[in-house]
């Protein structure tokens, strides 16, 4: 539990599902000096853990806007309650009582780790990917949404980044090491070269696609002729660590 809190991502994730009220996809960075703030739309959300005091603090930014709303997320272990502000009605410096807190915020129902940990997994592959090129061609927060909404799954084999992940993490034969250090994630594949990266242009890959495709087939007789030999691969391979997994059970 403490690990999840010390990344404020995991825990605004479950503001996102469990309040009903904010689509996760839409969050984003407000900007590197707050790491912590994610805005949506004109919607500001932060979190902050209960202190030995049993009290939150909330420190609020000089430059908000004044017609914007602010979601503020109070832990207390497993328990998560939400209050809502207007923008034009705070104060820089928020500080409430657990009892406070009980009486005028909104409980959710537990936490749901295994969610925050998807969640959390999700964000960091999305930063990892997001370079200036993508930044540029998308936008920031079109990257985020994009990413977030996309089946991840290969677009030509078909095969699944959680599937990837296992086989990367179990380890591979020594004489197709990946030296790169490429492969237990999906990348991003631009499907005509020439054009951008923006929505409609880019679809999630794998590693060996990725690398086997390139401007002289098109991604249709790609995906026709060529991407079959390769969903066969991963088959075999995923079907061969089960084999295993099994046997040692």
């Amino acid at each position: 539990m403490a690990s999840l809190k010390d990344f404020s991502g995991r825990t605004l994730a479950t503001i996102a599902y469990k309040s009903g009220e904010i689509n996760d996809r839409d969050f984003v960075w407000l900007d590197d000096k707050k790491p912590d703030w994610f805005v949506d739309g004109n919607t500001y959300i932060k979190t902050a853990d209960i202190r030995a005091d049993r009290t939150y603090h909330f420190t609020i930014p000089s430059d908000f806007p004044k017609n914007c709303e602010i979601i503020l997320g109070l832990i207390d272990g497993d328990d998560l309650y939400i209050i809502k502000k207007n923008g034009s009605k705070i104060s820089k410096e928020i500080i409430y009582k657990l009892e406070e807190v009980e009486k005028i915020g909104k409980k959710l129902p537990k936490l749901d780790l295994a969610m925050c940990e998807n969640y959390d997994k999700t964000l960091r592959s999305a930063n990892k990917l997001l370079n200036e090129a993508r930044e540029n061609g998308f936008g920031r927060q079109e990257f985020f949404k994009w990413y977030f909404a996309k089946d991840k799954k290969c677009y030509y084999c078909g095969v699944a980044e959680e599937d990837l992940c296992c086989y990367f993490d179990e380890g591979i034969p020594e004489d197709s090491e990946n030296k790169r250090n490429r492969g237990k994630i999906l990348e991003i594949e631009k499907v005509k070269s020439t054009d951008t990266y923006r929505d409609g242009n880019c679809e999630l890959a794998c590693y060996i696609c990725n690398n086997a495709k390139s401007d002289f087939i098109s991604a249709a007789d790609f995906k026709k002729y060529i991407a079959p030999g390769i969903t066969n691969f991963w088959n075999s391979k995923i079907l061969k660590r089960q084999k295993n997994n099994s046997n040692l059970n």
